[in-house]
């Protein structure tokens, strides 16, 4: 990786600037509210979502993650996993898109 391609910011520091659920809002259909919280279609390009089944949770080191339950094991991650599936783009350039997008 050349230095002009490694992110400017540290990945910790753009996720906790990130809120998960404007951005699932922003980058797949608007969340669904059933009665265990919310719900959105997944943002795999390859995955035809007809209900939605991603849903959101905070990890051991206090990040948020989404997880698409009918999904394959790649149908997760963090704010950089889907702007890079969503936005088709390294993950270098997701995390200065992120960081753009909170004003840093």
């Amino acid at each position: 990786m050349n230095r002009e391609d490694r992110p400017r910011w540290r990945i910790d520091d753009v996720l906790a600037r990130t809120d998960l659920a404007a951005l699932l809002d922003e980058l797949t259909e608007r969340a669904a509210h059933t009665l265990r919280g919310r719900r959105w279609h997944c943002p795999m390009p390859d995955h035809d979502d007809q209900h939605p089944s991603v849903t959101i949770n905070t990890d051991h080191a206090g990040h948020e993650r989404w997880h698409c339950w009918s999904g394959g094991d790649t149908h997760r991650g963090d704010a950089v996993d889907l702007v890079v599936a969503t936005q088709r783009v390294p993950q270098s350039e997701a995390v200065n898109w992120l960081a753009n997008r909170a004003g840093m």
